[in-house]
């Protein structure tokens, strides 16, 4: 309600305050400002970090399903309804704030930082409007932050549960008063303070940690589909009887897409934004990605391989 009470807030106020002096449409539609260093193309797919970020928190139903009621029907619809606002709400404010912004220069070289408040303040020439612009953004900010760390927390715990992580045995408590996992969420909450903090040391290894974060979870996607190519989408995989089902055709198209675009993040994700590169500038997602593979690896000889044997379901019954 938040997040989609701002949207129209911020929209019909760019709208109103910028009328009539919009930018042309062929500056909004067929203009291409490319200062990377890069060609066009290869600036076009790494630039996607920013707006796939947008979606990174999508799977979050999906880890939450053992704790819903008819989660065959419940987690798609949770999926396609917020792929569907995310792209529609997302797709119009973008198009909008491009004909409400007068200086794109401006904006990328802005002292404060926040490339949205320059935006917002040259759409409604107010500080005063952008900066509870900004207080919405954050408002809506804290709800997604904290749907996340529920989410990342009840991930962990599942691990923890299977006995497939280190410290399995405190990090699979549950609190019995509060009935939530609160070793889990501690454990989560200082790993997301320490990457906090190293933001404040270089916003290049923290952008590294989002960037590995999408590439990861594309690659994740990645494996079911491959899967289920591999097995041609046989009924003994996916039943004719399940709740959550798509044409042939669109099935297969899905599945490929997937695959195809997880090789295509799992290669440009890794480039640095702009080139010459520099110590500032260059992508240390690839060195994120082989630090967490150390860890894996460590992991698994350290303990899963001993103790990890398949998932244990707990299934709520109403």
């Amino acid at each position: 309600f938040v997040l989609i009470s701002s949207f129209f807030v911020i929209v019909i106020t760019c709208l109103a305050r910028t009328g009539p002096h919009f930018q042309p449409t062929k500056s909004v539609w067929a203009t291409f400002l490319n200062e990377s260093g890069w060609s066009s193309g290869v600036a076009f797919l790494t630039g996607l970090v920013s707006p796939n970020y947008m979606y990174a928190g999508i799977d979050g139903a999906v880890h939450l399903a053992e704790e819903c009621k008819n989660p065959e029907k419940v987690v798609p619809r949770a999926l396609m309804s917020t792929v569907s606002i995310g792209f529609a709400t997302s797709f119009i404010f973008a198009i909008i704030m491009m004909y409400c912004t007068s200086d794109l220069e401006a904006v990328a070289t802005t002292a404060t930082g926040v490339p949205v408040y320059e935006i917002w303040r040259q759409a409604t020439r107010s500080d005063v409007a952008a900066t509870v612009f900004l207080f919405l953004l954050l408002l809506a900010t804290f709800f997604a932050f904290n749907a996340t760390h529920q989410t990342a927390s009840r991930l962990t715990w599942s691990f923890a549960r299977d006995d497939a992580i280190f410290g399995s045995r405190w990090l699979g408590k549950i609190n019995e008063k509060q009935q939530v996992p609160t070793a889990a969420l501690i454990f989560n909450f200082a790993i997301m303070f320490i990457i906090g903090c190293i933001y404040l040391g270089s916003t290049s290894a923290f952008n590294a940690f989002i960037g590995t974060g999408l590439i990861l979870q594309h690659v994740t996607c990645a494996f079911p589909a491959v899967l289920l190519m591999m097995h041609k989408r046989s009924p003994k995989w996916l039943p004719s009887t399940r709740s959550f089902k798509v044409p042939a055709a669109l099935g297969w198209a899905a599945n490929l897409i997937t695959v195809g675009f997880a090789i295509l993040v799992l290669v440009f994700y890794d480039f640095p934004i702009v080139i010459p590169v520099t110590g500032t500038s260059i992508n240390y997602a690839s060195a994120v990605i082989g630090v967490m593979a150390i860890f894996t690896v460590a992991n698994w000889f350290g303990h899963v391989r001993k103790h990890f044997h398949g998932p244990r379901l707990q299934v709520l019954m109403e």
